[in-house]
């Protein structure tokens, strides 16, 4: 009678095991950011009557938000733009430092893998505050990589060349042109992968 019931007993738990409902796996979430930065300075002056300077400044960083798990892959992105122009020392457009949130757009901004390129095409509203009023600014941008990848603090970047314009606002720029001190990047907080 012992065994009869210790077999039952074992045929019951296999049934419960079976019947009941498997853990679930435990999702997996990875988030990283990627994006491109750019700091220029262009100083163009004439002479010598009357003196003429004018200097342009531009920050950009384009930056956007991954996060992948099992069911997918979302992304949010940033823009933030600078843009300083003077004739003088008299502002002539100032765009002041500011974020923008873009609508998610596989075209808006797209940065390799290994960080070789990174490609900006954008159309945002921008607020100049000289003038009181606001542009679409269009920007389209290519970086190059054109050095190693370095890693600070847990985010890996790349030097980059630019071409490429920005337009639709006073102080147009148009990249690859001599004479401006450019200083651009493309990151990333994930590894690189290599080609």
């Amino acid at each position: 009678m012992g065994k009869r019931y210790l077999r039952l007993w074992c045929i019951a738990l296999f049934v419960a095991m079976l019947s009941s409902p498997a853990a679930p796996a435990r999702a997996q979430t990875t988030t990283w950011q990627e994006g491109a930065s750019i700091s220029y300075t262009r100083t163009f002056t004439t002479g010598p009557r009357p003196p003429f300077t004018e200097v342009t400044e531009l920050g950009l960083r384009a930056t956007k938000t991954v996060t992948r798990t099992q069911s997918g892959k979302t992304a949010v992105s940033e823009f933030r733009f600078r843009l300083v122009c003077t004739i003088n020392g008299i502002p002539r457009a100032a765009f002041l430092p500011h974020t923008i949130e873009v609508p998610v757009d596989p075209d808006y901004l797209s940065v390799s893998p290994d960080l070789g390129w990174a490609g900006l095409d954008a159309s945002v509203p921008v607020y100049d505050s000289v003038s009181n009023h606001t542009y679409q600014a269009e920007i389209h941008i290519a970086w190059t990589a054109d050095q190693g990848v370095v890693e600070s603090g847990g985010v890996f970047m790349r030097h980059a060349s630019l071409s490429g314009s920005i337009s639709g606002v006073p102080c147009s720029i148009v990249f690859g042109s001599p004479g401006p001190t450019v200083d651009a990047y493309i990151y990333s907080t994930r590894e690189p992968r290599r080609r």
